[in-house]
């Protein structure tokens, strides 16, 4: 019989019994003077830690102690890969004699691993090991790799200041802090979002989270125009407001007291004459309490 000890707790054969036991699906692959499971994955408390492990014939041994290339005969091939981190655990002495490793190339045919141990619990040459790490036949067990282009694992996620910095290419960016800020970047035939609201018993609303253009069809005369959703203070945003008049005309605009007009610091006269366009730029730096406009063009037919 197989002993195995998890958080100082020894399970044995029987606990993986579905018979009489804690019914873990204990599967078992013949090797070298005894029977070594293989667990299914995914198992409760904390024992899918053990998923795919395998012990060595006792004539392999290995010295544990920080290092690297390192290398051990594992009994059956079971999934390896460079990259992945591994343990290698003292089956005489589970608690005590531990070594954090990271696989750096697995050999299938001759069931060879090589790694670095990074760190160890413990000392001792290890004779009757246990190896755990790697994939089980129903998913990702053990202690799963550092993620890359090409292969699936654990991954950090960036935070604001190293998103911000764009150096990094190991840590995982999120789609938060890619909105929060986006940098350097080259554009090429790109396009901004046009809407097109409307007015109602005399108030038009331009919300800039719905879009940069703004292309209106002017019904009334727009006596309470707001403007909604501007950057924080400290960014830079900015619109495009194009109206056209209706086939009545004669619609008006009352721009709102936080507009600072360019030139004399008037508001414009603008064309009211049916079927009339008018096309004005505005921005801001400061959240919307001030917003410099520019009329881009009047009576455009």
């Amino acid at each position: 019989m197989t002993l195995f000890f998890f958080n100082n707790t020894q399970y044995d054969t029987d606990d993986f019994t579905g018979t009489d036991g804690r019914g873990y699906n204990l599967d078992t692959v013949a090797g070298t003077g005894d029977t070594l499971p293989y667990f299914v994955a995914a198992m409760a408390d904390g024992v899918a830690d053990f998923a795919n492990s395998r012990t060595t014939t006792s004539a392999t041994s290995l010295v544990l102690a920080a290092g690297a290339g390192k290398t051990l005969t594992l009994l059956a091939d079971i999934p390896v890969a460079a990259g992945m981190k591994a343990q290698i655990i003292d089956i005489d002495a589970p608690t005590t004699n531990v070594g954090y490793c990271t696989v750096t190339s697995y050999v299938s045919a001759t069931k060879v691993a090589t790694f670095d141990i990074d760190t160890v619990d413990g000392s001792g040459t290890l004779s009757n090991w246990l190896f755990v790490g790697g994939t089980g036949r129903s998913g990702p067990t053990g202690v799963a790799p550092d993620a890359t282009e090409t292969v699936k694992g654990i991954a950090e996620l960036a935070t604001q200041a190293e998103t911000n910095t764009g150096t990094d290419d190991l840590r995982i960016v999120t789609p938060l802090k890619l909105r929060n800020t986006v940098l350097k970047n080259k554009m090429q035939d790109t396009s901004e979002t046009r809407t097109s609201p409307s007015s109602s018993s005399g108030t038009l609303t331009l919300d800039i989270e719905n879009g940069n253009v703004f292309d209106v069809t002017l019904t009334e005369a727009v006596t309470t125009l707001t403007i909604s959703n501007p950057p924080a203070t400290g960014s830079f945003g900015s619109f495009i407001f194009e109206f056209t008049q209706d086939g009545t005309g004669g619609w008006a605009i009352t721009f709102p007291a936080s507009v600072e007009w360019a030139g004399n610091g008037t508001a414009p006269t603008l064309t009211t004459t049916a079927g009339v366009k008018s096309a004005i730029q505005f921005y801001t730096l400061d959240a919307g309490t001030t917003w410099v406009g520019f009329l881009l063009g009047d009576d455009i037919a």
